[in-house]
C-alpha cells in the first residue's frame, strides 16, 4: 500500500506537505515530479521488488504513473508481455500497469485483479486517467473547482490546499447519522468526491475538464449458476488467497476468531510457514471472542499474538484513533480494528482480513430481518396494532423494542432495510426518505438479494473498507481481502442462495468447511462480530467523555440536545441501548473540531 497525490499546476511546498500528510501510507520512500502543468506524488510502503526500481512516480515513453496498491495477477500479466519482447526495469505491478495502459489505454482495467487506485500521466494526449478497484478497497478523493484538479489517497492531504470551502455536504451528514458512514460518491465537505469503486475519470489538463466519467464492471447478482458450491469453494478461494500473499514481506491474518478468519487460517496453514495469527481481547467476557481465536491458533499451529485492552486503554487511544479519521465514521468496530492493526504491525507488513465474508454469504441477521419485515409492513393496521399490543410487556427488551419501531411508516423495501440500520425514532437524527430517491435502485424486487447487494456496493467501500484501509494504514500495514477478489465475488454472487443460507441461518456453507477442523459447536455459536462493550463503557468508564462531547459541543447545529438527552437517560438506566447513536454524534463531534 501507499499513498498518492496529484494536481494540476506546480507547487513544491504543496506537494511535500500533501505528502508529509500521508506519511503513514508509506514510510520506505517518497517522491514527486513535475511536470509542464503537473505535479505527481507518492509515499511508498515497499511490498514488492524492495529495491529503488520500484521507486515512484515511474515512468514509460510518455506515460507516468503514481499508484497505490496491488495487482495480484502481474506475473502473469507480465508473462504476455514477454510475448512482445519487453525488457523490464523492475519487478514491479506498477511498471506492468505502465505497459498495459501503454497496449490498451483504459481497457486495461479489465486485465487487472487486485486492490488499486492510481493516476497515469500521457504526456501526449495531455491527460491524467485515474481508476479505482472493483470493490473499493483502495480509496480515491478528488477536488474539482473551477480550473483546479486535485487528488489523493486521503481526505486529509487535499485540505493541505488551503483555498478548499470546507462546507459541510447536507446529504453527507444525514447519511451518516442514518447508516454511519459518508455516500459512496460524496465526501462530507462539498467540493471533494470519492471517485466510485469499479470507475475511472480522465481529466484533460489543457481544457481543465473532466472528459469521461464510466464505470468499467459490474457487480450483480445473477443466481443461475445451478453448481453445488461446496465442491467448488475450495479451488475459488484458494486462488484467491494465493494470490494475496505473494510478498516480499511477511504475511499475517487478524483472526477473530470468528467464522471468516478461522476459516482464511485453516485453508493458509500449509501456504505459510510460521504463520503469525493477531487478535485482541477486552475487559468484559461477553464482549471477548478470543477464546475462539487460540484454538483456531492451536488447532494450526500459528505464532499467535493476542493484547488484552482495558476501558482506560481505550481512553489513552481515543485521540490517536480519531485523528486519523479524516472523514467520520460512525461505526464502533474502528476501536478493535485499529487495536489489532497496531499489534500486528509491530510483527508483519501485510495482513490478511476476513472482511466481505458477511456481504457475501449472507452472514448478517439483519438479512433474515428483512426478509420477515417485508411481509409484516403489508399487514392490515389491525393486525399490526394487534401485535403491538402483544409485544408492549416486552419492549424493554431490545428485540421486541426493535420490531415495535420497524412495523410502522415503512413504504418502500429500502425504507424498511434503512430502519435495520437506524433503531431510532426519526425525530433524534433523520428520515430515511432523504435517500430514497438515491438508494431505491438496489431494492426492485424485495428479495434479500436486494439487501446483500446493496452491502456489497454501499456499506462495504463506504465503512467496511473505509475502516480496514485507514486502521491498517495509520500503522504502515497493508490488509488484504481475500474474499473480495472480484472473480471469486461474481462466482458467489452467481450460486443459489440456499447454498450458504436458509430461513434464519447464513454462511452455511462456509460453516460446513470449517467445521471439518474446527467441529459444530465452534462454527454455530451465536455471532458475535468484532464489537468492543461500547454500551457498557457509557455507562461507567467512558460517561463523562461522552456526555461532555455529545451535550457541550456547540460547533455545529445538527441535533436537538433535548431529545438526544432523553435518549441518554434512557440508556444510562438500561432502558434502551443508544450506543451506536451516541458514537456516530461523539465521532462527528471530533472529527468536526478535527478537520472542519
Amino acid at each position: 500500500m501507499c499513498g498518492i497525490v496529484g494536481f494540476n499546476w506546480i507547487d513544491k511546498k504543496l506537494i511535500v506537505k500533501m505528502l508529509n500528510s500521508l506519511h503513514h501510507r508509506g514510510p520506505d520512500q517518497s517522491g514527486y515530479k513535475f511536470y509542464t502543468n503537473l505535479t505527481f506524488g507518492h509515499k511508498r510502503l515497499s511490498i514488492q521488488d524492495l529495491s529503488e526500481c520500484g521507486k515512484q512516480p515511474m515512468e514509460l515513453d510518455d506515460y507516468s504513473i503514481v499508484f497505490n496498491g496491488e495487482i495480484f495477477n502481474f506475473i502473469e500479466l507480465k508473462h504476455e508481455l514477454n510475448k512482445r519482447n519487453i525488457k523490464f526495469k523492475s519487478n514491479t505491478d506498477t511498471e506492468v500497469i505502465l505497459y498495459y495502459y501503454k497496449y490498451y489505454g483504459e481497457k486495461c482495467l479489465d486485465y487487472f485483479n487486485g486492490q488499486f487506485s492510481f493516476a497515469i500521466y500521457d504526456k501526449k494526449k495531455q491527460t491524467i486517467f485515474i481508476a479505482r478497484d472493483r470493490m473499493g478497497i483502495k480509496p480515491l478523493y478528488y477536488y474539482l473547482d473551477g480550473e483546479t484538479f486535485i487528488f489523493a489517497s486521503e481526505l486529509k492531504a487535499i485540505l493541505e490546499f488551503k483555498n478548499i470551502n470546507k462546507k459541510i455536504n447536507n446529504y453527507s451528514l444525514k447519511h451518516y447519522l442514518l447508516f454511519g458512514y459518508c455516500p459512496l460518491e460524496f465526501s462530507i465537505f462539498e467540493n471533494i468526491r470519492k471517485l466510485m469503486p469499479s470507475h475511472y475519470l480522465i481529466y484533460n489538463l489543457k481544457s481543465k475538464e473532466v472528459m469521461e466519467y464510466k464505470k468499467y464492471w459490474d457487480n450483480i447478482i445473477n443466481r443461475d449458476n445451478k453448481v453445488n458450491l461446496k465442491n467448488n469453494i475450495h479451488s475459488h478461494l484458494e486462488k484467491s488467497i494465493a494470490y494475496r500473499t505473494i510478498s516480499d514481506r511477511p504475511v499475517g491474518v487478524l483472526l477473530s476468531g470468528g467464522i471468516d478468519s478461522s476459516l482464511l487460517v485453516c485453508l493458509l496453514k500449509n501456504k505459510i510457514k510460521n504463520l503469525k495469527t493477531f487478535t485482541i481481547s477486552f475487559d468484559n467476557s461477553n464482549y471477548d471472542e478470543s477464546q475462539y481465536a487460540k484454538l483456531v491458533s492451536k488447532k494450526f499451529n500459528t505464532m499467535h499474538y493476542e493484547k488484552k485492552f482495558t476501558s482506560k486503554d481505550i481512553i489513552k487511544l481515543l485521540p490517536e484513533i480519531i485523528n486519523q479519521f479524516d472523514e467520520p465514521l460512525g461505526d464502533n468496530s474502528i476501536i478493535p480494528n485499529y487495536l489489532v492493526s497496531k499489534l500486528a504491525s509491530e510483527h508483519v507488513t501485510v495482513v490478511l482480513s476476513g472482511a466481505g465474508g458477511d456481504e457475501l454469504f449472507c452472514g448478517y441477521k439483519r438479512y433474515f430481518h428483512f426478509n420477515i419485515l417485508k411481509y409484516l409492513v403489508k399487514l392490515p393496521s389491525f393486525f399490526k396494532n394487534l401485535i403491538k399490543i402483544i409485544i408492549r410487556p416486552f419492549n424493554s427488551f431490545k428485540y421486541f423494542s426493535k420490531l415495535n419501531y420497524l412495523l410502522y411508516d415503512s413504504d418502500s423495501y429500502f425504507k424498511i432495510y434503512s430502519k435495520l440500520f437506524n433503531l431510532y425514532d426519526k425525530r433524534v437524527i433523520c428520515n430515511s426518505k432523504d435517500f430514497k430517491n438515491n438508494l431505491n435502485k438496489y431494492f426492485k424486487s424485495g428479495s434479500v438479494d436486494d439487501a446483500i447487494l446493496f452491502d456489497q456496493s454501499e456499506y462495504l467501500p463506504n465503512d467496511l473498507l473505509y475502516k480496514e484501509d485507514m486502521c491498517c494504514m495509520a500503522h504502515s500495514i497493508e490488509g488484504r481481502f481475500p474474499f473480495l477478489d472480484h472473480n471469486f465475488v461474481k462466482y458467489i454472487n452467481s450460486t443459489s442462495l440456499s447454498n450458504f443460507s436458509n430461513f434464519n441461518k447464513g454462511k452455511i456453507i462456509l460453516k460446513s468447511i470449517l467445521s471439518r477442523f474446527m467441529g459444530s459447536k465452534f462454527v454455530n455459536r451465536k455471532k458475535q462480530g468484532f464489537v468492543f462493550p461500547l454500551s457498557e463503557y457509557i455507562k461507567n468508564d467512558l460517561k463523562d467523555i461522552f456526555y461532555n462531547e455529545i451535550f457541550n459541543f456547540n460547533g455545529y447545529n445538527y441535533y436537538d440536545k433535548k431529545i438526544i438527552k432523553t435518549c441518554w437517560d434512557e440508556h444510562q438506566l438500561n432502558k434502551k441501548d443508544y450506543s451506536d447513536l451516541f458514537f456516530k454524534i461523539f465521532m462527528f463531534n471530533n472529527w468536526y473540531k478535527n478537520w472542519a
